[in-house]
């Protein structure tokens, strides 16, 4: 979708993250470098309003999405929120709950 200054056509940013993560409306859907087909573990919309489990500690919200979808195994998972985790300088926070 293309959208000229002062234009509305109804395209909120809520609207641009899910096309950015594939899900939405049928037809092309363009993402440097290439192409977003249909939804994937590569691509995560992210919500303004709260969206974490309080009840799980950082490290098993972030684990929550990739388990849930079969995407990663928990290896994997756990792998792969550790880096984030360390990526966001969050490692003290690991085992916290959300406030």
């Amino acid at each position: 979708m293309t959208q000229k200054e002062g234009e509305n056509k109804g395209f909120s940013p809520g609207t641009g993250m899910s096309a950015a993560a594939g899900e939405g409306a049928e037809g092309r859907r363009t993402l440097a470098p290439g192409r977003a087909p249909r939804p994937g573990a590569d691509r995560v919309v992210v919500f303004q309003a709260g969206a974490l489990f309080d009840w799980m500690t950082v490290r098993q919200n972030i684990m929550f999405g990739p388990l849930t979808t079969g995407a990663m195994s928990a290896a994997q998972a756990d792998a792969r929120a550790m880096e984030l985790i360390r990526m966001a300088g969050l490692k003290v926070y690991e085992g916290a709950h959300p406030l």
